[in-house]
């Protein structure tokens, strides 16, 4: 091995060192380390892509935001999990998509952008362009479980900005940017499709017992006729 060649890989291990505790530094799940090959493993069954899809107007489920005002979106597509990363003005910057069953949640900063998935429970972390940085493992503890709650809550509070994000069972249509003279932009908002999409799985909540209670009482009827 030449000394370049020396040179070269131990400025690539300090650079990969310094990203992994960047990249950990605020986070308060409790990973365990992956090999290269159980990392590439997860990378290659999740098939993760990049995509355009700056236009989206649906749904979404998950979001997250920076401190430089730059904020993402997650929703379900099929079999497939997608990120939609907008900076501080809604300029779309990236999208991303990967096969997911489950549900998945999101983690933004500056440079980088974090999948967290329910299903499998890993953490994929990877920058704006769409390079994979680090995968781990998230352990089962009690500390991970609690931060998994972090993911449920609709108001975020990054920096000087608070994110609020309405809509029906976890099913979001509207993301609200508020700063701290309490100036609100609506940063996203789901067109008429998605909102009835949104809205459907709880009307049919409250229509099925409205259903089962004229079923039973045409029945009960019937039998009183007789």
């Amino acid at each position: 091995m030449s000394k370049k060649t020396k040179v070269s890989l131990i400025l690539l291990l300090m650079v990969a060192f310094t990203v992994s505790f960047y990249c950990n530094a605020e986070a308060s799940f409790d990973y365990a380390d992956l090999t290269s090959d159980e990392a590439y493993k997860i990378i290659e069954n999740i098939e993760f892509n990049e995509i355009q899809n700056p236009n989206y107007k649906g749904k979404f489920t998950s979001f997250s935001a920076s401190e430089s005002g730059c904020y993402a979106i997650g929703y379900k597509k099929d079999s497939r999990g997608q990120v939609l990363v907008f900076d501080s003005d809604g300029s779309f910057i990236n999208g991303f998509s990967f096969k997911q069953y489950g549900s998945f949640y999101i983690e933004l900063n500056n440079e980088y952008l974090t999948v967290y998935t329910v299903r499998g429970a890993n953490a994929i972390t990877v920058d704006l362009s769409g390079e994979v940085i680090s995968v781990k493992s998230i352990l089962d503890t009690d500390q991970s479980n609690d931060y998994w709650y972090k993911f449920q809550d609709k108001k975020q509070s990054v920096g000087e900005n608070t994110y609020n994000a309405s809509g029906v069972l976890k099913e979001y249509t509207k993301l609200i940017r508020t700063n701290t003279n309490g100036k609100q932009v609506v940063l996203y908002e789901a067109d008429f499709f998605g909102k009835i999409s949104s809205a459907l799985p709880l009307a049919c909540i409250i229509a099925f017992p409205i259903a089962a209670i004229l079923v039973i009482i045409v029945i009960v009827r019937k039998a009183i006729a007789k």
